[in-house]
């Protein structure tokens, strides 16, 4: 049950985050070449549609996940037993709890690449994917031997992620005096 409920919820996160990134990926562009431009009224303005848009999909997403997780569940099979379902609710609604968060991580992500940073914006994706997911989920597996639990490590990276990312973005426009 476990493997089956984790696969739907990455395809589901993999939608979300399918848009995010198209959106974001779509105002690269723009930023860098009224940046080379000097344009930076220009990049503001892109930066701000683009976190704007992706922050409207993770509320869509995180109200859609947190209120109708049967819905979202029933959309890959309808006749799971109790315990599925159960599971199923507790995973999306716990392990997809900060999608707003990754939204902002993910456009971040990209923002920080079209303004010429991109040491900043792989280790803002590494950080949320791997180098507080990865040990987070270890402590918790170890800790508390309890695969629930361990569905917080998600929670748990993409708020440290995501403070890692305001900084890191609100830096970068700093630097360009934006």
């Amino acid at each position: 049950t476990p493997i089956a409920v984790v696969g739907i919820v990455m395809k589901i996160f993999g939608i979300v985050v399918s848009v995010v990134i198209g959106i974001s990926l779509g105002g690269q562009p723009v930023i860098g070449y009224n940046l080379g431009a000097g344009n930076t009224e220009r990049v503001k303005e892109t930066v701000s549609v683009i976190l704007k848009l992706v922050l409207a999909v993770g509320v869509v997403a995180f109200l859609i996940f947190e209120l109708l997780p049967d819905m979202v569940i029933g959309i890959f099979g309808s006749d799971n037993s109790p315990e599925y379902m159960e599971y199923a609710r507790l995973c999306i609604r716990i392990f997809l709890g900060g999608i707003i968060l990754t939204c902002f991580i993910k456009s971040a992500s990209i923002i920080l690449q079209s303004m010429g940073n991109s040491v900043k914006s792989t280790l803002l994706a590494l950080f949320r994917d791997v180098l507080i997911f990865v040990p987070a989920s270890l402590i918790l597996a170890a800790v508390s031997e309890s695969i629930v639990t361990m569905l917080w490590a998600a929670v748990i990276s993409d708020v440290i992620s995501a403070v890692i990312g305001v900084f890191f973005l609100t830096g970068a426009i700093r630097k360009q005096a934006l």
